[in-house]
C-alpha cells in the first residue's frame, strides 16, 4: 500500500483490497475488457506488488507465469515480456487519459521495473456554473454550497475514513433523494443483490426466469438438467454484473467523501433488524431478489418481468403505461430504472433503492444521484411540481444510454410523488 508517493507495500493509506477493486474496474473497461492477455499480466503484477510489498519482479517470472514460457524461457532471446510491457504500459495511460480520467485511484509501471506503483489523485475543482433562481430550501442551500467537486479522499470496501477527515457532502443534505443519509448521528448500510446461479454436476448456469429457491423447485429447464446428470440442482449467489459491481464503486466513494462508512451486507443475509439500525441502499437489478421486495413499499412503477419492463402503474400526461429498455447489438441501447427514496417503518430513518432492467441501468441509477448537474436539474423539477409533497416516498424515473455494454448518460423521465405510508 501507499500513500501517492511510495512503492505498494510500504506504509501508506490506500487498502489493498481497494487496490483490487479499482484494478476489477479498470479490467473491465475499455482497452482491457477484450485483452485477456493484458488482463493477466496486469493482474499478476498487482497481486504480486501486494504480496511482496512492492518488491521487483523478475523479467524471468512473467515469462513463465504468465506467459506460459518453459524453464528454459530465456529473457535475452525471447522479448515478449518488453514488449507486452510497453504495450500495457501505453494502455494503461490510454486508460487514465478517457475512461478512467476520474478514477481516485491510479495503477503505474514504471519503466526499468515490473512492479505497480498505486497513488491517489488529488482532486481538481471545477469551475462554478450557473444556477438558475433557487425555488426551495434545498436548492438555496445547494446554490451556498456551490458546485465544487468534494475533497473528500475516496475508498472502495470497507470504506473507512483516511487519515485526512473528508468534507461533508453538505452540497446534498437537504436533496429530497439524499436527506438523512449524511446528518451526523445517521449509519446507512448498503444491502447488495445478487443474480441466483444454479450449480449443476460442476457447472454454474444463470436462467433469469429463476430468482428464487421457490422458482427454481418449479423450474422444468432445471429439473431436466438434474434429471439429465443425477443430480440435484442448487442455488448459488456467487458473482455479480459488472454494473452492480461499478456502482457500488461509485456509491461507496461517495459516502467516503462525506467520512461516513458504507458496510455492505448481501442481500440473502439481510434481515428487518437491519432496518432498525439505520438508513438503507438496496442497491441491485430488479430481477434479483431483494429485502425491498418484502417490504411492501408504496410505488408507482413496477418491474415486469415476463415483459422485461417497467409498468407505470398511475401514468400522468405525456408518460407511458410501459418504458421497455432496447438492447439490440446493432443499434444504440438504452436501459430504465428507478431511483426510489421513502421514510422508514422506522422513524428517522431513510430507505434508498436504486434498480435497473439490466445491469448497465443498475450502474447508471447510482451514477445519478451523485451527479451533481443531474441532482440540481433534479431537484429544480421537483420545487416546480405542484403535487402536494407528502413524506410518503418519492420515485425518479431515468432512461440510462447504453454503448459497448457501458452506461454513457443518464437521463431524468418523470418523477412521482407517493401518497401512501409505507406498511409497518
Amino acid at each position: 500500500m501507499n500513500d501517492g508517493s511510495e512503492t505498494a507495500g510500504q506504509p501508506g493509506c490506500i487498502p489493498d483490497d481497494s487496490v483490487r477493486l479499482h484494478l476489477d474496474v479498470v479490467l473491465a473497461q475499455d482497452p482491457f475488457r477484450d485483452a485477456p492477455t493484458l488482463q493477466r499480466l496486469l493482474r499478476f503484477i498487482v497481486e504480486e506488488t501486494l504480496t511482496t510489498g512492492g518488491k521487483d519482479l523478475k523479467e524471468y517470472n512473467l515469462g513463465v507465469s504468465v506467459f506460459k514460457r518453459g524453464d528454459d524461457f530465456d529473457p535475452r532471446t525471447d522479448s515478449i515480456v518488453r514488449v507486452q510491457m510497453g504495450v500495457l504500459r501505453k494502455k494503461l495511460a490510454s486508460y487514465y487519459e478517457t475512461a478512467g480520467r476520474n478514477d481516485p485511484v491510479t495503477i503505474d509501471i514504471p519503466r526499468g521495473h515490473y512492479s505497480a506503483r498505486f497513488q491517489l489523485r488529488a482532486a481538481e475543482t471545477p469551475s462554478p456554473l450557473p444556477m438558475p433562481p433557487p425555488r426551495g430550501r434545498w436548492t438555496r442551500d445547494l446554490g451556498l454550497a456551490g458546485l465544487g467537486l468534494l475533497l473528500g479522499l475516496i475508498l472502495w470496501i470497507p470504506f473507512r475514513s483516511l487519515s485526512n477527515p473528508p468534507v461533508q457532502p453538505f452540497e446534498w443534505q437537504q436533496h429530497p433523494l439524499w436527506r438523512g443519509f449524511f446528518d451526523q448521528d445517521s449509519s446507512t448500510q448498503l444491502v447488495m443483490g445478487a443474480p441466483m446461479f444454479i450449480f449443476v454436476n460442476g457447472v454454474y448456469l444463470r436462467d433469469s426466469q429463476v430468482n428464487t429457491p421457490e422458482e427454481l423447485e418449479k423450474s422444468d429447464r432445471v429439473r431436466k438438467m438434474a434429471d439429465y446428470f443425477h443430480t440435484k440442482a442448487r442455488p448459488e449467489e456467487i458473482y455479480t454484473g459488472l454494473g452492480e459491481a461499478a456502482g457500488l464503486y461509485t456509491l461507496g466513494r461517495f459516502f467516503a467523501k462525506g467520512g461516513k462508512e458504507l458496510p455492505l451486507v448481501r442481500n440473502r443475509l439481510a434481515r428487518w433488524q437491519d432496518v432498525a439500525h439505520g438508513n438503507l441502499v438496496l442497491f441491485s437489478s430488479f430481477r434479483f431478489r431483494t429485502l425491498g421486495q418484502e417490504m411492501n413499499l408504496p410505488h408507482d412503477f413496477e418491474f415486469d418481468g415476463d415483459h422485461t419492463a417497467i409498468n407505470n402503474l398511475r401514468p400522468r400526461a405525456g408518460e407511458a403505461k410501459v418504458y421497455a429498455p432496447a438492447m439490440d447489438p446493432n443499434s444504440d441501447n438504452y436501459d430504465y430504472a428507478v431511483i426510489s427514496v421513502w421514510p422508514s417503518p422506522q422513524p428517522g430513518r431513510r430507505i434508498m433503492s436504486l434498480s435497473g432492467v439490466y445491469t448497465w441501468g443498475t450502474q447508471g441509477a447510482a451514477d445519478y444521484v451523485v451527479d451533481a448537474p443531474s441532482l440540481r436539474e433534479l431537484g429544480h423539477r421537483l420545487d416546480a411540481d405542484a403535487t402536494p409533497k407528502r413524506d410518503a416516498g418519492l420515485q425518479v424515473l431515468v432512461k440510462v444510454l447504453v454503448k459497448d455494454h457501458q452506461p454513457v448518460a443518464t437521463k431524468y423521465v418523470t418523477h412521482h410523488w407517493m401518497t401512501e405510508q409505507p406498511a409497518p
